[in-house]
């Protein structure tokens, strides 16, 4: 009884202590916390004074910085812009056809330079067609059109390695609804979305 009595006084004392360690590792994670928040508060505040002196001490260093920041921020616009423009720039086809009219040279011409300029692109083409005709038979007239844009811009010398496999989504993802000539027209199409390699 005498021994049982030994144990039970020996784990309080070893659960207080578990207890005051614990208590004592979250006060200091606490004050760790704390002190690292304030030190990145006055770090910034202590690089925003010191940018402050070269700027009044020495113009010219800070300018190259702040104007190589400024350049990079309007360079990553500008591709941004160029992106957008790209991917939104699509060709048109006629009914039932694959045949690439004038404006689509022009534009896969526009495209091609592009690619060739930016070599971390690749491009997908998917084709797209009208809901006339069936279901098949506009899955192979997509793929016809969207291989056609392929081939031009390889022929053009757009490397391999950036122009991914054709698709075609036949009449499965209309641009415009409605059973008009206009919403025919827009949905005779190829689409050209960039992917960063």
């Amino acid at each position: 009884m005498l021994n049982m009595l030994n144990l039970w006084e020996v784990m309080s004392v070893m659960k207080k202590s578990v207890i005051n360690l614990l208590t004592m590792l979250a006060f200091f994670c606490f004050c760790a916390f704390i002190l690292s928040s304030c030190a990145s508060s006055s770090g910034a505040g202590g690089t925003e004074s010191s940018s402050r002196v070269i700027d009044s001490s020495s113009s010219g260093s800070s300018t190259t910085g702040s104007t190589s920041s400024s350049d990079e921020a309007a360079k990553a616009a500008q591709l941004r812009r160029e992106i957008e423009n790209f991917e939104n720039e699509m060709i048109f086809f006629d009914f039932d056809s694959s045949e690439l009219k004038p404006e689509a040279i022009s534009i896969l011409d526009k495209k091609a330079r592009w690619l060739m300029a930016n070599s971390r692109f690749s491009v997908r083409i998917s084709g797209h067609c009208d809901e006339r005709g069936t279901a098949e038979y506009n899955m192979a007239l997509g793929q016809r059109r969207s291989t056609a844009a392929y081939n031009y811009l390889k022929n053009l010398g757009v490397s391999s390695s950036q122009l991914l496999d054709p698709v075609s989504y036949g009449q499965e993802k209309p641009l415009a609804l409605g059973g008009t000539q206009e919403a025919w027209a827009k949905n005779r199409r190829d689409e050209f979305q960039l992917i960063q390699r």
